[in-house]
């Protein structure tokens, strides 16, 4: 339906631009799948910061500005004045807002690993022998 909608609004505009004027490049039919994959650009690009593997850290609960894995969920450490606002950028299936509490947002690792497109896990480490 989107995609029908949106290429009946081009022919539209187009049909009343001026003359000699080309066609904008944001008017151009789109599917709900592009449609979906622009809304979500932004939560991707804070996900990514939040999660750079060079913010992982093996403890139980993570200091301020990093993250782990425990079992299924993800855990990052927050800013508690900001929490709440990151939650926001964070769609809601993505978060597991029962255990997520004051500077701690808590996100379902199979879920989020969906959404990104890929795995979530810390650095690798490589040990030489010397």
């Amino acid at each position: 339906m989107l995609h029908l909608s949106s290429a009946v609004l081009c022919r539209i505009i187009k049909d009343h631009l001026p003359e000699g004027l080309g066609m904008p490049g944001w008017c151009e039919p789109m599917t709900l799948e592009q449609y979906q994959n622009r809304a979500f650009d932004r939560p991707r690009l804070v996900l990514g910061n939040l999660l750079h593997r060079d913010k992982y850290t093996s403890e139980r609960r993570p200091a301020l500005g990093s993250w782990t894995i425990s079992g299924s969920s993800v855990i990052i450490a927050v800013e508690p004045m900001t929490s709440r606002q990151t939650q926001r950028e964070i769609p809601d299936w993505i978060l597991d807002d029962t255990a997520s509490v004051s500077n701690q947002i808590v996100l379902k690792q199979e879920v989020l690993e969906h959404f990104l497109g890929k795995r979530v896990r810390p650095r690798r480490r490589w040990w030489f022998a010397g």
